[in-house]
């Protein structure tokens, strides 16, 4: 930064320079993309359908195997309450499962889901509750598996 030294009349006599050596803030920064990218290549090729959302249930992200699973595309899905998807035969047992992800209690379950042509898709789902520093729900987040050809079978 520079901080201009002036005389009685404003005229500048000289000027103090100062600096700070950010290097190691910069190293960091770098880490940190590295470290994003690296999760975020893990993700995408992950063989099961990722979902992340909002305290309200709704879609902040979703893998692209998560889409492919229910036939749309990450932008469709992103901003779209999960209920939208979820094929509500047993509305209160949905309900439940969200009310005790917001309770901070993790939940592993079967679920029926609506492919974007309209056939269901049972998946088996995984959801942890995020938190912020206070504790307080943010959202969720679900380890997807489209477990259709086994309930076929049964």
């Amino acid at each position: 930064m520079l901080y201009p030294v002036t005389d009685e009349s404003g005229t500048v006599q000289s000027v103090i320079l100062m600096h700070e050596n950010i290097t190691r803030q910069k190293e960091a920064e770098e880490e940190l993309k590295r470290n994003e990218n690296h999760f975020r290549q893990i993700i995408e090729t992950a063989e099961e359908g990722i979902w992340s959302f909002d305290a309200q249930f709704v879609t902040r992200f979703v893998n692209k195997k998560m889409a492919e699973i229910l036939g749309y595309s990450t932008v469709e899905m992103t901003k779209k309450p999960l209920l939208n998807f979820v094929v509500l035969q047993e509305k209160d047992v949905n309900i439940e499962k969200l009310r005790n992800l917001k309770k901070g209690k993790n939940q592993v379950f079967e679920e029926s889901f609506r492919h974007k042509t309209g056939k269901t898709r049972w998946m088996r789902v995984s959801a942890i509750p995020l938190t912020d520093n206070t504790g307080t729900f943010t959202g969720a987040i679900a380890r997807v598996t489209d477990i259709t050809d086994e309930m076929r079978k049964k």
